[in-house]
């Protein structure tokens, strides 16, 4: 409001413009603004409902993204090849799948943004951060499960063609 010009410089706003009682020069836009009881008691709603919405957005984020929680702290305990080096059984593996997949469903129903007010809560750089979590560590256990039946397979194989060469003999 400083920046604006003072209302003297049209001459028509002359005579309308109040002058400092101390002084006796004409009051800034921001001077008489502030000094109208009708002007500040509007900015005074106007900053309570900001800061109603803003608690409300808050209060929104907070239920909405809480959920979303355990991705990120399963995104920052994930060792890759601390997984990799633990021995894992099929069914470790398909219970850590099954794990990884619901992570995607709940990524896949995330609430992106939310109108409160004049704000908007958005969650897309939540969601773009979660994504990959889900993604990477997925890819990670389905090439342990390939190397998993590729060695089970070649055992499979093994045994039989022992079997098959002894009943050869």
């Amino acid at each position: 409001v400083n920046s604006v010009q003072r209302f003297t410089t049209v001459k028509q706003y002359e005579t309308h413009m109040a002058r400092s009682t101390s002084t006796g020069a004409r009051l800034h836009v921001k001077d008489v603004l502030m000094s109208n009881r009708s002007f500040t008691e509007h900015v005074g709603k106007i900053e309570d409902q900001l800061n109603d919405q803003i608690d409300a957005a808050q209060v929104y984020a907070r239920e909405q993204y809480e959920p979303y929680r355990r991705i990120h702290r399963y995104g920052q305990e994930w060792d890759e090849a601390a997984f990799c080096e633990k021995k894992h059984s099929y069914d470790d593996l398909y219970d850590e799948m099954f794990r990884m997949r619901g992570f995607r469903r709940d990524l896949d129903n995330f609430k992106r943004s939310h109108p409160l007010g004049v704000l908007n809560v958005d969650g897309n750089d939540l969601r773009n951060e979660l994504l990959p979590i889900a993604e990477t560590s997925l890819s990670v256990m389905k090439r342990l499960l390939m190397n998993m039946a590729r060695d089970k397979c070649h055992d499979t194989f093994t045994r039989y063609d022992t079997a098959n060469k002894n009943l050869d003999e």
